[in-house]
């Protein structure tokens, strides 16, 4: 039984770190340089010298508020700066700077539908709050003996926006599929590059379970496990799925499910205990007396509204609807791209003199599937792709023209992914690419064909008309590519007496 069918509803909500995108870290000009050699990008405030002032980066903050109107947040005109006290070594000062009592953003919204990867029509994830906060450094502790441990505190102080949803999803697939549009969208506003694997950000996972007709919001905050530290979307889904399958064999089992904080074994796909939450750590939170309440104007806001690209729900609609009308397999792929949507809507209207009713899905057509194809094959990335928007709008133009054949616009493609930087007319001229367009000439090369394969002929006459292809492709074969497959299956069929190939 599915832990979010039957007789048990599963409740999962989601707290998310995502690193800014700034040069400079949120309270100290020090640059953030990653892979630098360690601790030669901190500054004196960073390391927790007496007498140092923190110091804002209003940049952080502008991405900060990008990111909380993508998620339709309300950014309060005042919010302020708190202290999380704990220590580690890579964090000297023994306390994290954040937004604990009164954070920047609230209130938000998030639509999930089902072309996200959910069952549901529509399901509203609701975005509690964003704040904004300090990360912390890097400490690696040294199997050695005695044991050692190294400090890097190049990480320290470098800027982070945490999401909290609401505890509004009921499946592991709502929550993974929520977790990848907050991915999409902070990504979409140059907010964060939201790389998981690079630890660009993470996830904490909030998961409790309910019979039917108990009252969730009173026995799930009793029963809620935090799974900390989900480094991808399938480890979210995964660790979800595993968790609540857990926590509904204890319940029917007649015990009860303690209030506490747990990791996640991919391998083994099982949560284990950490801590309880009884016994966590009391982080001391308290108003930051070095900083002064953060104050966002409307002006403020309107400037990153007015600045805000087209998000992808938005871009998706667009792309879906005429006069693109492109599959949803085809526009999800160029959205995965960073400028991909741009390089197809130029070399769309460059195609455009081929005065093709399709000529949206055909040119994503010949991006997504032949040139991004070849592009994997040549182990060359999208964003390095050498072909330019010019070739491959004039390639589909002549494509769709009949200057050349489809076949032979493949050969150019791989031409053009080799380097190959002259003009799509020049390529064709030099390799002979151009579409067989004598009728006489076609003719003789049908014939031959018919007289090189007599039992295919006869089994044709004898009502085995499937063959026929097999024939098509023989004397594509001859043609190189060059002939068009609906001149040549014109011609088989004038031979045999067909209205067309079944």
């Amino acid at each position: 039984m599915s832990p979010s069918s039957g007789q048990w509803k599963t409740t999962v909500g989601l707290e998310i770190h995502a690193r800014i995108s700034s040069p400079r870290k949120l309270f100290s000009p020090a640059r953030i340089v990653f892979a630098a050699i360690p601790n030669t990008a901190v500054d004196l405030f960073d390391a927790a010298i007496p007498g140092t002032q923190p110091r804002l980066n209003p940049h952080a903050v502008l991405l900060g508020v990008r990111a909380a109107l993508a998620f339709n947040c309300t950014v309060n005109s005042k919010s302020t700066w708190d202290r999380k006290h704990y220590f580690y070594p890579d964090q000297p000062v023994g306390y994290q700077i954040t937004q604990h009592y009164r954070p920047f953003a609230v209130d938000g919204k998030l639509r999930l539908m089902k072309r996200d990867g959910i069952e549901e029509e529509e399901v509203e994830v609701g975005i509690k709050q964003v704040q904004l906060e300090q990360d912390t450094g890097k400490t690696t502790y040294l199997p050695t003996t005695p044991p050692k441990t190294l400090v890097d505190l190049n990480r320290t102080g470098s800027p982070l926006i945490e999401i909290v949803t609401t505890p509004s999803m009921n499946s592991a697939a709502a929550a993974g599929a929520a977790l990848k549009k907050i991915q999409t969208l902070i990504r979409a506003v140059g907010a964060s590059d939201a790389d998981m694997e690079e630890g660009g950000m993470r996830c904490d996972v909030n998961v409790s379970v309910a019979r039917e007709g108990e009252n969730e919001r009173v026995v799930g905050p009793k029963r809620r496990c935090e799974i900390k530290n989900m480094a991808s979307v399938k480890a979210v889904v995964a660790a979800v799925e595993a968790e609540a399958k857990r926590q509904i064999k204890l319940l029917e089992s007649g015990k009860e499910v303690a209030n506490e904080t747990r990791g996640f074994n991919q391998l083994k796909g099982e949560t284990f205990r950490l801590r309880g939450k009884e016994g966590s750590v009391d982080y001391r939170y308290m108003p930051d007396p070095d900083l002064p309440p953060l104050l966002i104007g409307k002006d403020f806001v309107s400037k990153a509204f007015a600045t805000q690209p087209e998000l992808p729900d938005a871009r998706l609609d667009r792309l879906l609807a005429p006069p693109h009308s492109l599959p949803l397999k085809d526009a999800r792929a160029l959205m995965a791209e960073a400028g991909a949507v741009e390089y197809y809507e130029t070399a769309r209207e460059i195609a455009a003199k081929a005065k093709s009713k399709k000529k949206g899905k055909t040119t994503a057509n010949w991006i997504v599937h032949e040139l991004f194809g070849q592009l994997r094959v040549a182990e060359i990335s999208v964003q390095e792709n050498p072909v330019t928007v010019q070739q491959i709008g004039d390639l589909v133009s002549a494509v769709e023209k009949g200057d050349i054949t489809g076949t032979a616009g493949k050969q150019i493609v791989e031409h053009m992914v080799g380097g190959d930087r002259r003009d799509v007319a020049e390529i064709i001229e030099a390799y002979g690419l151009g579409a067989l367009s004598d009728a006489g000439a076609l003719a003789g090369i049908v014939d031959k064909v018919l007289e090189n394969y007599p039992k295919q002929v006869e089994q044709v006459r004898n009502g085995e008309v499937k063959v026929i292809k097999f024939l098509l492709g023989q004397v594509m074969s001859e043609t190189r590519g060059k002939a068009k497959a609906d001149e040549i299956e014109k011609m088989l069929n004038e031979r045999f007496g067909l209205s067309k190939i079944e």
